[in-house]
């Protein structure tokens, strides 16, 4: 065996700063990063187990992956805050190895580390000696391409067991088990996806500039508290539970019955610095299409078996459209501000279907106010002067209505969007609004709103300008409390500015 090497650094703060960003226990996150680094290796098969040895319960993950050259195994491995991965390729933490290392050295005894790139296995023991990482190079019996991870963890990890490996895999790489190209064994037992027993199934696929994201949603027979759709990232789940904007739309008895996965390789870029969450503000254009897309298709699956409410009309329409063209106008001004245009996911120019008048039409529709002058699509024989489509400007418009006395088709038009309000009645709903891709969603029912709208125009204007200020910074989250302040302060002196 050779000497003992030192790892440079504040070891103590690391540790600290690495678990504060971590939100799970060392033992998960040492399942979590281990299973991550070898689907960044390239790894088809990865072996888990739970191992009794003379030093104690060992947890030991051996992959077929690419393994590690002598200079990523001495220089990356065994430093901190060095990495050979390519940001947004890959799942696991910033560093080879680190992630592992700071989880499991901290509470454990010592890792024991044999990788193989090529003809030469390289083995190293990582430990502590007196509160100080160290590490050393020990002999190794890799024959294969690929690396084994062997941690020799501390009594307090006695609890753990085979079993815990297996629902750790299952909550953090459901994703990776459905799509089946990579073999995961705990304690040589092949492990399949969880999927519940359903009722109904769907699977539709959309893209996004050249990545392609699938979506898979399943309506169970009983409610799970897996509920939800969780989005994941080459097999790892990085987010889970959301509903995407359609949760109060969905009937009761279905909204716990609702369980769906979104591969999203294409956001890898978002991931942040532990990969458990999404930097929505890194690229919110990015986001709000991804979000609309699994929106649509979430919504027209929930429709197709049932799963949707009737819309529950609100009363005083009228006054409630009058309101929603000043309110609206208001806030394009405010969003239309450079540092704040990053939550606004309205604001472009984008194709759309929308209705045009036309005697021979398919569908019905009714004149209301609020429009936009868009051009044809030039396919006629003379070059045409536009038509009024629904928009935020001054003018009527035709507006799909079933009981509507003008007969219209739906076209492709080139439509400019601003923030779009919509309002539903939902008294029971402790939520004042919510972001949906289509608009942000006034609940009228809720009682901060009723007392607004008793006050006057005035107060209820400004409750629906904080309700749709604080729906769009949920949706798109800034980078901190301070950000959040900030924009809000901006939010707020822009509109007072305005006449």
């Amino acid at each position: 065996m050779s000497e003992w090497k030192s790892l440079k650094v504040d070891f103590k703060n690391v540790i600290t700063d690495f678990l504060t960003s971590y939100p799970y226990d060392s033992f998960e996150v040492l399942v979590i990063e281990t299973v991550a680094n070898s689907i960044d290796s390239g790894a088809t098969t990865i072996q888990i187990g739970l191992r009794k040895t003379d030093n104690g319960l060992a947890y030991r993950v051996e992959d077929n992956g690419s393994g590690m050259t002598r200079k990523q195994f001495e220089n990356n491995y065994h430093a901190l805050a060095l990495s050979s991965k390519t940001k947004g390729q890959g799942i696991g933490f910033a560093g080879i190895g680190a992630k592992l290392y700071l989880a499991c050295l901290s509470s454990g005894q010592k890792i024991i580390t044999e990788t193989r790139q090529g003809e030469a296995t390289l083995a190293s023991e990582l430990t502590l000696i007196r509160g100080e990482p160290k590490w050393r190079y020990v002999s190794g019996e890799l024959a294969d391409h690929g690396t084994v991870y062997t941690v020799v963890l501390d009594p307090s990890a006695a609890l753990v067991n085979n079993g815990t490996v297996r629902e750790m895999i299952w909550r953090h790489f459901n994703a990776l088990l459905l799509e089946g190209k990579t073999t995961v064994l705990v304690e040589g037992e092949k492990m399949g996806p969880w999927i519940p027993k359903s009722e109904a199934k769907s699977n539709s696929t959309f893209r996004i500039r050249n990545d392609d994201y699938e979506c898979t949603f399943w309506l169970g027979v009983k409610e799970s508290d897996r509920a939800g759709i969780e989005v994941s990232v080459y097999g790892k789940r990085i987010t889970a539970g959301d509903y995407f904007g359609v949760e109060y739309q969905v009937r009761g008895n279905f909204r716990k019955r609702i369980y769906g996965i979104v591969q999203a390789n294409g956001l890898a870029p978002l991931l942040n610095t532990p990969k458990t969450d999404f930097r929505t503000q890194v690229n919110p254009q990015l986001w709000a299409a991804f979000r609309k897309q699994v929106y649509v298709r979430l919504r027209e699956w929930l429709e197709e078996v049932g799963g949707l409410q009737q819309e529950r009309q609100v009363s005083a329409q009228s006054e409630l459209m009058a309101m929603e063209l000043e309110i609206s106008s208001v806030l394009d001004s405010i969003f239309s501000n450079p540092s704040l245009m990053k939550y606004n996911p309205f604001l472009r120019t984008r194709l759309s279907r929308t209705p045009i008048p036309s005697q021979t039409g398919a569908v019905q529709a009714s004149l209301q106010q609020g429009a936009q002058r868009t051009e044809g699509d030039h396919r006629g024989s003379t070059e045409g002067l536009g038509v009024n489509t629904p928009g935020p400007e001054p003018g009527q418009s035709l507006h799909l209505d079933e009981e509507g006395d003008k007969p219209a088709r739906e076209v492709q038009r080139k439509i400019r969007t601003g923030i779009q309000l919509n309002y539903r009645d939902e008294p029971e709903n402790d939520k004042q609004s919510w972001y949906t891709p289509e608009a942000i969603v006034v609940n009228v029912g809720h009682n901060a709103f009723k007392k607004s709208e008793r006050q006057g125009f005035f107060s209820e204007e400004q409750h629906v300008l904080r309700c749709v200020f604080f729906s769009l910074m949920e949706a798109f989250p800034p980078a901190s409390v301070g950000d959040a302040i900030q924009d809000l302060n901006r939010f707020y002196t822009i509109w007072g500015s305005l006449s």
